[in-house]
């Protein structure tokens, strides 16, 4: 893997030592994503890495690496997600903790150095020919569940949650 450098400030890098983190290409293409302690890593046909940033020893260790291996691009984190696009034009949001699947949406095709951006909700993904926008503004109903909440549709482009509860 590519050497990954701790911030230095003007006295240069803090670790420049090699990673395995990127095993099969052995490559990164695009940008990284940072919230403490993890910085996110785009691994050409391995999928997201999250190394854990360690500033007082100055060290990085890998924290998680995702179920499935793909080719994703440079990622963003909003909204207590790390949202990345794969080159097959899928909208992934993951764990930033635990590095867990919360979202997988088909989202068209990229280009190479496609990155997601984000704005009061919506997570915005360049396609090839367009732009495509994807709302996650949750609103409260107030009260609490009683049972695990599932989910259907009643058509294309459509999901309905379902929960058993009760009011506040």
């Amino acid at each position: 893997a590519r050497p990954l450098s701790g911030r230095g400030g003007i006295s240069g890098q803090l670790d420049s030592s090699r990673r395995p983190n990127c095993q099969t290409s052995n490559a990164v293409f695009g940008g990284l994503a940072y919230s403490a302690p993890n910085v996110f890593v785009p691994c050409e046909n391995r999928g997201l890495v999250a190394l854990k940033v360690d500033l007082t020893n100055h060290t990085f260790s890998e924290a998680w690496v995702t179920a499935t291996s793909f080719n994703p691009r440079a990622p963003i984190v909003a909204g207590g997600v790390v949202w990345t696009v794969s080159a097959g034009g899928r909208l992934y949001g993951f764990d930033p903790a635990s590095g867990a699947l919360r979202f997988d949406i088909a989202a068209g095709g990229t280009t190479p150095f496609a990155t997601p951006t984000e704005d009061n909700g919506w997570v915005f993904v360049p396609e090839s020919t367009r732009v495509q926008g994807f709302s996650f503004n949750w609103e409260s109903i107030g009260g609490h569940l009683s049972s695990a909440p599932d989910a259907a549709s009643r058509g294309a482009r459509r999901q309905d949650a379902f929960g058993r509860g009760g009011g506040v």
